[in-house]
């Protein structure tokens, strides 16, 4: 073996590690951007609610808010926050509240992530200032965080995670092992009906594929890799923003 394949599998052997890292960092940083995105329709929403309606002036306007619960992302500063999403101040409360009435659809996009690839929540904030303005929910009925339907990075879907159920390998609970080696995973996501459901996903020491059990069914499910760490990002995403919440 020369010299040079020696260093180029050497290359090779330190980059694929540096490189898996690198994708779960920017899985869990779209999955982030999407919990900035329903904090900052939180915040606008309780601003509106504590001015008589009126849509905040700037980012100044919404400090005190953002001081409450981080904006929903553990860990940003709020230079960062402001940096990643983005609110249109010149926005009209007047106005928005008339195209809500007059639309069943989002008829505007005043928040949203800064970056192309920042992931959102169900139909997204502004799907949130859409309902509050018609006055289909109010502020304190929107305290539990949306469920994702696009989970970041992979594109896919809890709605495509769970709709093609009949073509995956299956197993009856109680006929594998229940060792569970690594790890452990637990998140909500949306199913093709609309509705919520609870995902447990894990994998066995004596099993190298990864499965999944949907509300405690009888059923286990066989996931791909790549669906396996996206349900990983998107459980500990949630995870990390429930005790943020406490």
């Amino acid at each position: 073996m020369t010299l040079f394949v020696k260093r180029s599998l050497i290359a090779v052997a330190l980059a694929v590690p540096i490189a898996a890292v690198w994708c779960g960092f920017s899985v869990l940083d779209h999955v982030d951007d999407a919990y900035a995105q329903w904090g900052a329709a939180d915040m606008v929403i309780h601003y509106m609610e504590d001015h008589g309606g009126e849509w905040p002036r700037n980012w100044d306007s919404l400090a005190p808010y953002f001081a409450v619960n981080n904006g929903r992302v553990s860990g940003w500063t709020y230079a960062m926050f402001q940096s990643r999403v983005f609110i249109d101040f010149d926005a009209d409360a007047v106005a928005l509240r008339k195209l809500s009435s007059d639309s069943h659809a989002v008829p505007f996009d005043v928040i949203h992530a800064t970056s192309i690839f920042g992931a959102q929540f169900d139909g997204g904030p502004n799907e949130m200032l859409h309902r509050w303005f018609r006055g289909e929910t109010q502020s304190d009925q929107i305290a539990t965080p949306p469920i994702p339907a696009i989970s970041a990075g992979t594109k896919t879907s809890g709605v495509e995670l769970l709709r093609d159920l009949s073509t995956r390998k299956t197993w009856a609970v109680g006929s594998v092992k229940a060792h569970i080696a690594v790890p452990e995973l637990r998140a909500r996501v949306l199913s093709p009906t609309g509705e919520y459901v609870d995902v447990h996903a894990w994998r066995h020491n004596d099993f190298d594929t990864p499965m999944m059990r949907i509300d405690g069914g009888d059923l286990l499910y066989a996931l791909t890799e790549s669906e396996f760490e996206t349900l990983r990002a998107v459980a500990e995403s949630q995870a990390l923003n429930s005790r943020a919440d406490r």
